[in-house]
């Protein structure tokens, strides 16, 4: 549970939205070509619908009054490539 709190996740049958509003990170995946997640696609020149995705999180965590939801909109860093994001002890 030491995450909880401290990020928020869309998942589609084709992809992976986090999103950890604390730190303003994002991590995309395409889950029909990169099963075990390790390519961010967050700020590179890939067709993942990033905007579309953090947009439909957002309005599910507003829907559901989570307070994350400003924050989660401000986020749009990629997380460094080649990392895991670890938030929190």
């Amino acid at each position: 549970m030491r995450y909880r709190g401290l990020q928020r996740a869309l998942v589609t049958p084709r992809w992976k939205l986090i999103a950890y509003p604390k730190v303003g990170l994002l991590q995309c995946f395409d889950l029909a070509a990169d099963q075990h997640e390790q390519h961010n696609l967050v700020g590179t020149d890939s067709d993942a619908p990033v905007d579309t995705l953090l947009a439909e999180l957002v309005q599910r965590l507003e829907d559901s009054d989570d307070p994350a939801a400003a924050e989660t909109a401000l986020a749009r860093v990629p997380a460094p490539a080649g990392t895991s994001v670890a938030v929190g002890s």
